[in-house]
């Protein structure tokens, strides 16, 4: 059987013949064969020849020809493999498709009623583009509604702290120049000196407005029964369509406790064609 493992995987310095070997969330396991992990995936592919015990799971449908081969036996059946998918909850989703010439200036209207109070939920939104967050920012003054708008994005990509404090920089630059009092000063300052972050956890208490990139579209646990989802994708940001039409039942899954069935999707004149007509792996 150590025959059938490439040199890369016997690397592995465990008896992996004896492994139940357990992958969740099976959908990722392709998006990462695409990118940096490539390697990591394959040497796992080499295991599921070998190991005697191995379960797939994901609440994501996906239809068989997106599978890797190395799960299936020479007449196309399941191996060693179970793949299983979980029911949907029982509650059922209403998806409101608002197609808009300028997503980004709709999104900054609509939230600026929830900072009015004239929405009675919270707003959790789902956009894979840190840019596109923060030109929403902009558009709901920020800096002094800041304790009620809450930012999860990658916390290990420097970039995006570096990002957010050089917009946060220029906002209270421009506020100063136009002899404007800064709201929030002291916290503000502590951003700009690096003791803060503005980028908030996935763990923390919702907030009015929630901003999400793509770094809690899946395996995230959200609780707000008041919560309203809204997903933008902004055809000038590609990266905002990452694999949106499988990731779709994902993120509207985030918030686990919602009471509130609507779920909003807001896209521009090249939105995603699959996400519209109803695609195969679309809520209908």
């Amino acid at each position: 059987e150590d025959g059938s493992i490439n040199q890369s995987s016997q690397r592995l310095a465990y008896n992996y013949l004896d492994w139940w070997l357990y992958i969740d969330e099976m959908h990722e396991v392709i998006n990462a064969y695409q990118g940096e992990r490539r390697e990591s995936i394959r040497q796992m592919l080499d295991l599921i020849k070998v190991v005697k015990h191995v379960v797939f799971i994901t609440a994501t449908p996906l239809k068989e020809k997106y599978f890797f081969s190395q799960i299936f036996d020479q007449e196309g059946r399941f191996k060693v493999v179970k793949v299983v998918f979980p029911e949907w909850a029982t509650m059922k989703i209403e998806v409101g498709k608002r197609q808009r010439p300028n997503v980004i200036q709709e999104i900054g209207k609509e939230m600026k009623a929830y900072l009015k109070n004239e929405v009675n939920l919270n707003a959790h939104v789902f956009v894979n583009s840190l840019d596109v967050i923060i030109s929403i920012l902009r558009r709901i003054d920020y800096l002094a509604n800041l304790e009620r708008i809450r930012i999860v994005c990658g916390q290990g990509d420097d970039n995006n702290q570096i990002k957010l404090v050089r917009f946060i920089e220029k906002e209270v630059a421009k506020m100063v120049k136009e002899g404007k009092e800064i709201p929030n000063k002291s916290y503000l300052d502590d951003v700009i000196d690096g003791k803060v972050s503005p980028i908030s956890s996935i763990n923390d208490s919702p907030k009015k407005i929630n901003f999400y990139t793509s770094t809690a579209f899946c395996g995230a646990d959200i609780f707000d029964k008041n919560a309203q989802i809204y997903v933008v994708t902004v055809s000038s940001r590609k990266h905002t369509y990452y694999d949106i039409s499988t990731t779709f039942l994902q993120i509207i899954g985030r918030v686990r406790d919602s009471k509130n069935p609507k779920v909003v999707y807001y896209y521009d004149k090249n939105g995603n064609k699959k996400m519209i007509t109803g695609g195969s792996n679309y809520p209908q």
